[in-house]
């Protein structure tokens, strides 16, 4: 694999002005273009793993290297560990770009060097406002739906995902009690159907389960999974096998698990060896 992002023409150089190498992946690579042009020294890095040559050539011909990249700063820590601590990396690690929030065209340019470009002021006309759901959305009836099933029971509680069903969260819908992030939704429900106790964390199981005959995707990775356990079972008989299982079950199941093996990784103490 490291020997096909070496010669991969998706990992490309192109050569500029100036001391300073730039080792750009995704949208990055879009704003130090849009800020140096054809100037940038730059390693466009679109197959991984990390082109290890290509990195160290570009160490040997410039005096520091900034990474531009979004999100974590994952590819950084890895030409630092490349490269060793006498060599100056730059990006989100050492401040140059901001260690949170999304890459901008603005930001990338401040750590180039070409400063804040200038801005217009803000339209008094316009008046701010928290996102919403667009004109039209589907979302709004099945939002309208949930909470009319919710008013007849009590103590009812909906748990939702981030993105358009946050905006649900919002009045006049106020269609949803929590949210973490995406796909947390599920987990959190049988979290809290568990914690209220054993015939919760049933009901809980038995509506994820019949969840399966909602799309035929879903039937697919049930029998795949059932295939691959060994236990060819329908919904419905796994349903039936979970109605029989009690607390003590439960809990002599989980005195039963205990690891395997444990690693415990120590320091050497000495130096790195680079070549290594």
């Amino acid at each position: 694999m490291l020997s096909a992002s070496e010669a991969s023409i998706y990992n490309k150089v192109e050569k500029g002005q100036g001391t300073l190498g730039i080792i750009a992946c995704g949208i990055g690579y879009n704003y130090v273009k849009e800020t140096l042009g054809d100037n940038a020294n730059v390693l466009k890095v679109s197959q991984y793993p990390l082109p290890e040559n290509a990195i160290r050539q570009m160490a040997e011909e410039y005096s520091s290297i900034l990474v531009v990249e979004d999100g974590q700063p994952v590819v950084e820590q890895q030409v630092k560990a490349m490269l060793g601590a006498s060599y100056a990396v730059k990006g989100r690690l050492t401040g140059d770009l901001p260690r949170t929030g999304e890459l901008t065209p603005d930001n990338v340019a401040l750590a180039l060097g070409a400063g804040q470009k200038e801005r217009m002021a803000a339209s008094a006309v316009v008046a701010p406002r928290p996102p919403q759901l667009c004109q039209g959305c589907g979302h709004r009836d099945v939002y309208d739906a949930l909470n009319k099933v919710a008013s007849e029971y009590e103590g009812a509680r909906i748990f939702g995902d981030i993105g358009c069903y946050t905006l649900g969260a919002q009045a006049p819908l106020s269609m949803m009690d929590t949210c973490v992030c995406m796909g947390a939704s599920g987990s959190a429900l049988h979290g809290y159907n568990t914690a209220r106790g054993n015939d919760a964390a049933k009901k809980s199981i038995r509506s994820a389960i019949k969840q399966v005959y909602d799309e035929p995707s879903s039937m697919e990775m049930w029998w795949l999974g059932r295939m691959l356990s060994g236990r060819t079972v329908m919904p419905e008989e796994e349903i039936a096998h979970i109605e029989q299982i009690t607390r003590e079950d439960v809990a002599r199941a989980a005195a039963g698990i205990c690891l395997d093996t444990v690693y415990f990784m120590e320091g050497t103490g000495g130096e790195v060896d680079e070549d290594e």
